[in-house]
């Protein structure tokens, strides 16, 4: 989508004057740190199941140990790594939300900006489910309560934590979209893949916006402190005032 907002005869974007450079340094440098929170979280989820899968150890440590372990215990570490990918997913949703509303509540970007979220996460299952399950996690219950171990030596992904489609549908309301991907899910089905999904679209539309950011920042610096910016054109007039009355 183009941004079509309207310049002056001095080729300035008008609404680009009104932007606070101060609000925009500062909201998108924790933006930007409230992405690294979740992409760190989410990458330490993910590589908790990557890492039993390429460690015969660790994978013989987890499904055969050597002393009996109760199975809360064998999930508790996977079931804090998802709970944290999870709540901080929400956390870089409603930090990025205020920052844009803040900044770009009365500019084109605004519309910009809700219509990439609605395209990238609003119509799309995955996202929905992604975000449905943060909240079965942090105000129901914890979903994480299975894994599966392929017998097959070749296999790359041999184990598998799990969800249980039937228990997550239960009596928590889903939207459309989330309860419809869940639907079509297996009785269990694997859950740090769909973490990897998400991380990686999450990835690319907060690329998307600080690229759009950059180019509005450098725009909002020639319209409030360029050569034909406001302040500029006014220094100009005045000098010329000046020399126009010397005698």
């Amino acid at each position: 989508m183009t941004n079509t907002s309207a310049t002056d005869e001095f080729g300035v974007v008008i609404e680009d004057e009104r932007l606070n450079k101060e609000n925009l340094s500062r909201g998108r440098r924790e933006v930007t740190d409230t992405f690294v929170i979740f992409r760190e979280n989410a990458l330490a989820a993910v590589s908790c199941e990557d890492s039993l899968n390429t460690s015969p150890l660790k994978l013989m440590a987890f499904w055969s140990p050597t002393e009996p372990r109760h199975p809360d215990e064998m999930f508790r570490p996977a079931a804090i790594l998802l709970h944290n990918a999870l709540a901080s997913a929400t956390t870089l949703i409603d930090h990025t939300r205020n920052h844009v509303r803040r900044c770009y509540e009365r500019h084109s970007f605004y519309a910009m900006y809700g219509e990439k979220v609605r395209t990238v996460f609003a119509e799309q299952e995955l996202p929905q489910f992604v975000q449905g399950l943060r909240n079965f996690t942090l105000h129901h219950s914890l979903p994480l309560t299975s894994a599966t171990l392929s017998l097959n030596p070749d296999d790359p992904n041999r184990h598998r934590f799990q969800l249980e489609r039937d228990r997550l549908l239960g009596d928590f309301d889903w939207s459309i979209r989330a309860k419809a991907f869940l639907e079509r899910q297996d009785e269990k089905f694997a859950v740090f893949p769909l973490i990897r999904a998400y991380l990686e679209a999450v990835t690319d539309f907060h690329v998307w916006r600080e690229e759009e950011e950059q180019k509005l920042w450098h725009r909002a610096m020639l319209a409030q402190n360029g050569p034909n910016s406001r302040v500029a054109r006014e220094a100009r007039a005045a000098g010329s005032a000046t020399a126009s009355q010397a005698p």
